[in-house]
């Protein structure tokens, strides 16, 4: 299965005709080039199914989050993953070491 991560969503070839209208409330299909395929919203929820397909969905809060800022202070690389590993996993710790700004 192929995704193309898009502006507003993810860009997917799909399953089975009318599989994705089911997996994913929203989703719209459309053939280009004869190829059908999938427009996916950018939802965390659906960000989820397609991780749990196998497919590499990067979390919504990459893209559409309002990052809470301190003056001269950006989110690191780091927090941001761990930002992205809690809320695809519902049930995870933060293991990460002192010093690591989790407080941030």
């Amino acid at each position: 299965m192929t995704a193309v991560k898009t502006i507003n969503g993810h860009l997917v070839a799909p399953m089975e005709p009318g599989q994705a209208s089911v997996l994913f409330p929203g989703a719209k299909q459309a053939t280009m080039n004869g190829r059908n395929w999938v427009a996916i919203p950018h939802t965390l929820d659906g960000a989820r199914v397609l991780r749990n397909m196998g497919m590499r969905a990067p979390s919504p809060i990459r893209t559409s989050y309002n990052w809470p800022r301190k003056p001269g202070y950006d989110p690191l690389p780091h927090q941001i993953n761990t930002a992205e590993f809690l809320t695809l996993n519902r049930r995870a710790f933060v293991l990460n070491g002192m010093g690591t700004m989790k407080t941030l």
